[in-house]
């Protein structure tokens, strides 16, 4: 009789002691439940962002281009005239070499 006892109250413990972590393991998923979904929207806006971001760095990248064109020209302008002239003086100097001869 007293060991059937203590086998029910054993029973009942393991029970209860189950009941209870079930309890526990439901109740931190009620609360991580928020933090959980406040995570992943803070991870979507910041993807929304990132994309945003690299729309934006493309587009300061064109401007930036289309900006530099004219200098790139002018540049380029500039080296094609100094070349120019480096060709007449070449040019000079040869006739000139010529008639010292």
């Amino acid at each position: 009789e007293r060991v059937a006892a203590e086998f029910r109250e054993a029973v009942r413990v393991r029970k209860a002691a189950k009941e209870a972590r079930e309890k526990v393991v439901s109740l931190c998923f009620e609360a991580a439940t928020p933090v959980l979904q406040g995570i992943a929207e803070a991870g979507d806006r910041l993807l929304v962002g990132r994309k945003r971001l690299a729309v934006l760095e493309r587009e300061i990248a064109g401007i930036k281009a289309r900006a530099m064109r004219p200098t790139i020209a002018a540049v380029a302008e500039a080296a094609y005239a100094r070349q120019q002239d480096f060709e007449a003086l070449q040019t000079a100097q040869q006739q000139l070499a010529r008639t010292r001869r």
